[in-house]
């Protein structure tokens, strides 16, 4: 009896450290993938609710426009790009604009604040009625991702005339930060160089990783 107990407290130790490993791997590409729709879905619904709209703003342009994209195909992507960016790129960059070494509760801030503010400038060149939109049907989520990756902006791409746009922020803790923003997709395909290219330059980072990943 005692051996078999023995044999018992083993195996859920066993299966224990198991689920508990499971939990400390960072999430695949594939999962990622999958929140990052989760979040498009999330904005798509609240582009199509009328109650949300009419709570949000009383601006009729804005109300027209949202109800615009409300009618759009956000269920299947045509392309998705990820674009990875590197942890020690950031250092050189905050410290180019003040110049000072920055304390970590400050520099996590900057970083969090710093991926979303990138689709705001992309939409700024579309004027202001597009950054309130983009604003107004913004969505964040928090998540496990089970342990610490580098940054990333997902890029997904759909049939009409706008793009979705989603930042990933891991901490240190395992949780991860996800943004979704609307652009529109012809302003993605002008940025001069490309996607890659703009945001390389723009945040002063040589080492971006970008890959296309296959949609299903």
């Amino acid at each position: 009896m005692k051996t078999s107990l023995c044999v018992l407290l083993s195996l859920g130790m066993l299966l224990g450290f198991g689920a508990c490993s499971e939990q400390n791997r960072p999430m695949s590409r594939e999962a990622l993938n999958q929140k990052g729709m989760e979040l498009v879905e999330q904005m798509d619904s609240l582009a199509e609710s009328k109650a949300y709209t009419q709570s949000m703003t009383n601006s009729d342009e804005l109300t027209s426009l949202i109800e615009k994209i409300g009618k759009e195909d956000f269920s299947k992507p045509e392309k998705v790009t990820r674009i990875v960016l590197p942890d020690k790129a950031f250092d050189a960059y905050f410290s180019q604009i003040s110049g000072e070494t920055l304390s970590d509760e400050i520099r996590v801030v900057m970083e969090k604040k710093m991926l979303p503010s990138v689709i705001s400038t992309i939409n700024a060149s579309d004027g202001t009625s597009m950054i309130a939109v983009s604003a107004t049907l913004a969505v964040d989520g928090i998540f496990n991702a089970g342990g610490q990756q580098e940054n990333q902006l997902w890029i997904y791409q759909f049939p009409g005339n706008y793009s979705v746009v989603v930042s990933f922020y891991f901490q240190k803790d395992g949780l991860a930060e996800g943004n979704a923003q609307l652009v529109k997709k012809e302003t993605i395909s002008a940025l001069e160089g490309g996607i890659v290219q703009w945001l390389g330059d723009y945040l002063q980072i040589e080492e971006l990783t970008a890959e296309e990943i296959p949609v299903s």
